[in-house]
């Protein structure tokens, strides 16, 4: 029996074993007694979505856009009722139930901007967001902090069809994914990064080897500029931090299954809940498969992930959080590099195969570990602490193109093997709490430290330049290169081991007058030391005390308007042709803005702003396989986003960026002045997705979205060392229809629905000629899913 009808078969086995579940998940228990209620802020307003369960048992529900919930089916006794919702700080409290009447309780929710309580996923999160994760050791609201932050939910990564985190970055402003599927940077506000991907505050210079599963990522927070009252090492641009499903009360089962283009197959189990009858050890475990080709031949592409977390309460102050994800990938390609013809683009078709099927392709893996403590010392100050590490290996046979010959009958390419090795130790600790002198001025004042070690060991060589090797003529493709001459080879060579180290103190006091205007107060000071150890060690030290100074008014309790000046100071790893080591990279932000949540439904904001970027490396113009440090960098820009639940029944994200990234200080003159590599002045994305709730369409909904990107910068042309020029602007639209029955939901997304042909990165090799990374086609994803 073949590969592909094993899969088919699979696939629809998983479907009837779907479909023969739902009688069952529909059966009634007898009716006794019942429990209603509403459940309301402090202030009483209804706190939407909050999750409602009885604890010790499997019933559970979500408070309405009124916040009324309900509880049917219950047999006479004392239950233990547990609310919790993101933002607030749980309630556990007991209701007696009798036997054929309805017990109403009203519960009051007091907000808390110190915990991200756990939340239960089966159903959709809407609502606006007015708090941050813990690891981003804020104590204020978003209201009140003086930046860019917006935060992707789940329910808008699950409308969406996300697979990865590289699919939500369109849902924030000026942010545009890099990379490939064994690895991702991004660009954020006119500035590539590479390294400021944290997951739970974890990971700053490491890079990670795999992307994040869209099924282990509970929300996702883009801080747009520095982030140093965060974590130190962070580019000035901007970063981004994934906060993965934690441990909770409420038992959760969940199992997904997904169907796609290019025979893509996953499938993927949450579980989580309570160990113990007492509650106070909980757990979470998420796991998942991944197969795909790709639009391409000879692609293919598959992977697995694990993420557990187990949490122990000693009491109502104190916890402990243990944290371990592995996620490891084979890829027989790391993307699709075309070249243009003639200064043509998509002469060549998208799914040619630009490499060889006996290519041994790529392996990488990650190993995360994250260890949490948090204690309340009172009602106003708390302590978190945590530690963690990375490490994992990336490597293998990789085949790329170089260009074409003059007469254009040639496709040269040239093979590459590239091993890399990095790891991460971090600790982190902070304390928060607040305090009043007089009666109208509030302090909420924060400290932190944190120590990072990160370290790097790459080696390999490629046939680059060597065009007696591996050619591929277009009049006659020539397929199935032997395996022993993609390998042993020593052109170009290379190894080398780099890394930084730090220590950094920071301090904070977010000072509030009469409840209107605020000031925040704050300085982060670093010490750090880079070393690189090609042939030799060499060592730079350093140390640099960086301001950060915000004003923020508050016009009402949900509208509020900012002014921020804050500094960035960053280690930069690597050496020198000559075998100097690289200063730290310096710069600030300075922006306006204004920010608001209405209606209790969604976030909106707007910002502009001016990034300044000091000691940039860039390219040597003598030794282009090496930097020199000369350069800066200035990035001035607007954006706009709006996120949440636009109407009660409409779940949607829009926003708009203008960023113009120029290059104002370079070695090269002829650079000064030119748009950033990677840089687009216009970005757009949109979408909307509506939900029935009455009458015989209740259950289903439509989405419809688009993304729009212009002209990409292709940087420096590194044959002549002169600005490289434009990619084309490209519009793309999607749509997803889905149907919820009581805990099973069926979802389908359709991507790229005109099929667009266009280019997603790229530069330019010779002449008019690029090489660029070809844009997906159309494609659909169907995902199943079930709860049990």
């Amino acid at each position: 029996m073949n590969k592909f009808l094993l899969q088919h078969l699979w696939a629809k086995s998983a479907l009837i074993i779907i479909i023969f579940l739902i009688p069952f998940a529909s059966l009634a228990q007898t009716k006794n007694g019942s429990i209603t209620g509403t459940v309301l802020s402090v202030s009483g307003q209804p706190v939407v979505m909050a999750s409602v369960l009885l604890k010790g048992t499997k019933l559970g529900t979500h408070t309405s856009e009124s916040g009324y919930f309900q509880l049917e089916n219950l047999r006479a006794g004392t239950y233990r009722l547990h609310v919790s919702e993101v933002g607030f700080k749980r309630l556990d409290t007991a209701v007696t139930v009798k036997e054929g009447t309805a017990t109403i309780i009203n519960v009051t929710l007091a907000e808390s901007s110190s915990d991200l309580v756990e939340v239960n996923i089966t159903g959709a999160r809407h609502g606006a967001t007015k708090t941050v994760s813990p690891s981003l050791r804020l104590n204020t609201p978003l209201i009140e902090t003086p930046q860019n932050i917006t935060v992707t939910g789940i329910q808008t990564i699950k409308n969406i069809g996300a697979l990865s985190l590289s699919d939500i970055l369109r849902t924030s402003s000026g942010i545009l994914a890099g990379g490939a599927k064994q690895d991702i940077s991004f660009n954020v506000r006119g500035t590539q990064v590479y390294s400021s991907i944290l997951r739970n505050g974890i990971g700053s210079g490491y890079w990670y080897n795999q992307e994040a599963d869209a099924s282990m990522i509970e929300r996702v927070e883009f801080i747009k500029g520095p982030a140093g009252f965060m974590i130190s090492n962070t580019e000035p641009g901007g970063l981004v931090n994934i906060v993965t499903k934690q441990p909770t009360h409420e038992r959760t089962a969940q199992f997904g299954f997904g169907l796609g283009s290019w025979n893509l197959m996953r499938s993927n189990v949450d579980l989580g809940g309570e160990l113990n009858k007492s509650g106070n050890l909980t757990y979470r475990l998420n796991a998942g498969l991944q197969r795909q080709a790709d639009f391409y031949k000879f692609s293919e592409f598959n992977k697995s992930f694990v993420a557990a977390a187990v949490k122990y309460e000693f009491d109502d102050k104190t916890s402990v959080t243990a944290e371990y994800n592995y996620m490891q990938a084979r890829s027989l390609s790391n993307g699709q590099v075309l070249p243009t013809i003639n200064g043509k683009f998509f002469v060549l078709p998208d799914n040619f195969g630009a490499i060889d099927p006996n290519v041994p392709g790529t392996k990488s893996a990650d190993n995360y570990y994250r260890v949490q403590l948090s204690h309340k010392l009172d009602d106003k100050w708390h302590v978190n602490a945590q530690a963690g590490a990375a490490s994992g290996p990336w490597g293998g046979y990789m085949m790329y193109t170089e260009g074409t010959s003059p007469t254009y009958d040639t496709l040269y390419r040239y093979m590459a093997y590239t091993g890399w090795k990095n790891k991460l130790y971090t600790v982190q600790a902070f304390l928060d709490g607040s305090f009043n002198t007089g009666s109208k001025v509030e302090h909420k004042v924060l400290l932190g430290i944190d120590y990072g070690n990160t370290s790097v060991h790459s080696s390999g060589g490629d046939t680059y330049g060597d065009r007696s090797r591996n050619n591929l003529l277009f009049d006659s493709l020539a397929y199935y290169i032997p395996v022993d001459s993609l390998k042993n080879f020593s052109v170009n060579g290379f190894d080398s081991k780099y890394g930084s180290r730090y220590a950094a103190l920071y301090i904070q006091d977010h000072i509030k007058f009469y409840d209107k205007f605020i000031v925040t107060l704050a300085a982060r000071y670093t010490g750090s030391v880079s070393w690189a150890n090609y042939s030799d060690p060499v060592e730079q030290s350093d140390n640099k005390l960086v301001p950060r100074f915000g004003l923020t008014y508050l016009i009402t309790n949900n509208i509020s308007v900012y002014g921020l000046y804050d500094g960035a100071f960053i280690a930069q790893n690597g050496r020198s042709f000559s075998g100097e080591v690289f200063k730290p990279l310096t710069g600030n932000n300075k922006e306006f803005g204004v920010k608001g949540v209405f209606f209790d439904r969604f976030n909106a904001s707007a910002a502009v702003y001016q990034i300044t970027k000091n000691n940039a490396l860039t390219t040597d113009p003598e030794h282009p396989a090496f930097q020199i440090q000369s350069g800066q960098l200035i990035s001035k820009g607007v954006e706009f986003d709006v996120n949440g639940n636009i109407l009660p029944n409409l779940n949607m994200f829009a926003n708009y960026a203008y960023t113009d990234a120029r290059i104002t200080k370079d070695n090269n003159p002829v650079l000064v002045g030119i748009r950033n590599s990677g840089a687009v002045k216009h970005t757009a994305n949109l979408f909307g997705r509506y939900s029935f709730t009455h009458g015989a369409v209740k259950g289903f909904s439509l989405g419809a979205g688009m993304q729009y990107s212009g002209q990409i910068s292709g940087g420096l042309n590194y044959n002549d060392m002169t600005f490289a020029g434009y990619l084309p602007s490209y519009t793309l639209f999607d749509a997803s229809a889905g149907y919820t029955y009581k805990k099973m939901s069926v979802n389908v997304n359709v991507y790229n629905l005109t099929n667009k042909r266009y280019a997603s990165g790229g530069y330019r090799s010779v002449g008019d000629d690029w090489n660029y990374n070809v844009g997906t086609p159309q494609n659909f994803r169907l995902s199943v899913g079930f709860a049990l």
